[in-house]
């Protein structure tokens, strides 16, 4: 499984391409590291310690978003190999059965956490979880004033992994308390002064968490105004579903098409194995200290689970599967395997043998899933780089690779950009600058149609012969130097629910029309949205909605920076109907 997960960070991690918040958050925090940003809200949460790793890694090798990846994939692995240790401690040996801990902790179905460096905010808090696990394991029933120390030291560690680490300082802090109260009676003198200074830890933690909300205000700095959240609502039927879908998650990615199923599956063994545990604290009396911490553990992850269900199950399936919420539940999941070994019997190791199984058949399927979410990180890697090396400026680049229906803010892209190319950070130091510019609009009516048909300002194209559908041609009075070609345009009918618009420019003397060309000389541009009639992710009035219909105008701005005086348009390769409401050629500033 480590070589598994870290082969897929080789082969497709990012090194130059700052995903979704990173591209915010390097913004946010300025240069160098500074204490008022790691304690500044990002989104509703404080994460300064995840903010901490984060940036200085970034720091350190030169903002390579790739390094940063290996760390979380190494994170995990010394988890997992802590469980098995912890395994191995308490009944004195490895076995098969205990393959379960790798192939949970580094489940393939979180491969957007070992793909995106920021995701080390999820993985924290579970990591710590699963150190104070290891210790109730082996230490739970005989804790000494040192073991509760290092709890005491976890649970600080908690406040500042931010929210997925809050209800563990509750709920051990109160498991914590009551062991230091029980146990006050046999200590002596000395280990009550010193039980004072380890409860002094959790008061530490608990203070911590009230600072926590201290002036807090959520900001988003992704939307406008930042301080509105563009979350959309949940409601408690959506919130149920939301946490059976997290359940069949930790399973992996690719129970996806049965996640409430799987999700259900999960919820029933987590209830029988919760049976369990209060029979142990019946039937075994010196079990109680250790069953206590576990059952405190589950409730824990209980509440958490549900926190994350009410505030983003109304982004829906697709969201939660994009596999960060099953770092989450790892530390759960380890905690049912140690209930059963220690419910003992053969029952008990079946039962640990099926998790295993049931882990070992997924994890195939699970790493295609993983591949695929690699090899789209690869492709759009590969295009923005390719569009930096062959000189595509900054509003472009932010139209393209940043901008999105959910994030429309390619104006404060485009100036991230610049502060980023200003500063020298990355490949961003390569990006040239916008040029001046004047902008020339192209009429409509002045287009040569090609099997298309335009009627009442729409044109209705059909499909060709050659795996497009008719053109649109647009002829420039005399060659001349363009740097780029806008179009303003909506879809109103496709046949494809994803259409694609295909540009194409030449100098007619001497080129064609023509997709292969070398990739210095390239002639040509496609670009895929949603059709009208397409459900899909967009923020509408100021909410995301996962449904949405995207009908209103799009623009796009084609780079071309050649000598060209024609310009053609594919609509799509299958027949659809589309309103063109601009062209504008944007070239250089006569002197």
């Amino acid at each position: 499984m480590l070589s598994g997960a870290l082969g897929l960070v080789s082969t497709y991690g990012t090194r130059t391409l700052p995903q979704n918040d990173e591209m915010w958050a390097l913004y946010d925090s300025g240069s160098g590291i500074h204490l008022s940003w790691l304690w500044h809200t990002w989104a509703e949460h404080r994460v300064p310690l995840a903010k901490l790793i984060w940036k200085s890694v970034l720091l350190l090798t030169g903002y390579d978003f790739h390094a940063g990846d290996f760390l979380t994939v190494l994170l995990m692995a010394a988890a997992a190999f802590a469980m098995v240790w912890t395994a191995k401690r308490v009944r004195g040996r490895v076995i098969l059965a205990d393959a379960f801990f790798p192939l949970a902790l580094l489940n393939f179905g979180q491969a957007q956490v070992f793909l995106m460096w920021w995701q080390v905010n999820h993985v924290l808090a579970p990591v710590t979880a699963v150190a104070i696990l290891g210790i109730l394991v082996v230490h739970g029933n005989h804790l000494q004033l040192r073991h509760a120390a290092a709890i005491g030291g976890c649970l600080i560690l908690f406040v500042l992994c931010g929210p997925g680490g809050l209800p563990y300082v509750l709920g051990l802090a109160f498991w914590f308390i009551v062991w230091i109260a029980m146990q006050w009676p046999s200590f002596g003198e000395t280990q009550r002064r010193q039980s004072v200074f380890v409860l002094a830890t959790v008061v530490v933690a608990l203070g911590l968490l009230g600072y926590y909300f201290v002036d807090y205000k959520p900001y988003f700095p992704v939307n406008d105004p930042p301080t509105v959240s563009s979350w959309p609502p949940s409601d408690l039927r959506s919130a149920g579903m939301g946490y059976l879908q997290i359940l069949g998650l930790s399973l992996g990615s690719a129970t996806k098409p049965y996640a409430i199923v799987c999700g259900i599956g999960v919820l029933v063994f987590a209830a029988i194995t919760a049976v369990v545990l209060v029979l142990m604290w019946f039937k075994r009396p010196p079990e109680r200290w250790r069953a206590f911490g576990l059952a405190a553990l589950f409730g824990v992850q209980c509440v958490l689970l549900a926190f994350i269900s009410w505030s983003r199950a109304g982004m829906g399936l697709d969201y939660i599967y994009l596999g960060h919420y099953l770092t989450i539940a790892t530390p759960a999941l380890c905690g049912l395997y140690f209930v059963w070994e220690f419910r003992g019997g053969t029952l008990g190791r079946l039962v640990q043998f099926a998790m295993m199984i049931v882990l070992a058949v997924l994890a195939p399927l699970n790493f295609l899933q993983a591949r695929v979410v690699g090899q789209s990180l690869q492709q759009q890697t590969a295009a923005f780089e390719r569009d930096v090396h062959r000189g595509v400026p900054p509003s472009v680049l932010a139209e393209h690779h940043f901008a999105s229906d959910v994030v429309p803010r390619a104006d404060k892209l485009t100036q991230i950009i610049r502060a980023y190319k200003a500063n020298g950070i990355g490949i961003f130091g390569q990006i040239r600058d916008d040029p001046p510019y004047h902008v020339e609009s192209v009429p409509v009516k002045t287009a040569a149609l090609d099997g298309a048909v335009l009627h009442d300002g729409i044109i209705s194209a059909a499909a060709g012969s050659v795996g497009k559908s008719s053109a649109l041609t647009f002829a420039l009075p005399r060659v001349r130097h363009v740097y780029a070609v806008r179009f303003r345009f909506r879809y109103i009918k496709t046949a494809d629910s994803w259409p694609m618009f295909h540009v194409y420019w030449r100098n007619s003397m001497v080129q064609e029309f023509t997709d292969t060309t070398p990739a210095s000389m390239v002639r040509s541009f496609a670009w895929v949205v949603s059709g009208p009639d397409q459900p899909t992710w967009a923020l509408v009035d100021g909410k995301i909605q996962v449904d949405a219909k995207v009908r209103s105008d799009r623009v796009l701005t084609v780079w071309v920076d050649a000598e060209v005086d024609q310009i053609r348009i594919y609509p799509d390769v299958l027949p659809c109907d589309f309103r063109l409401a601009d062209i504008e050629v944007l070239g250089p500033v006569s002197t």
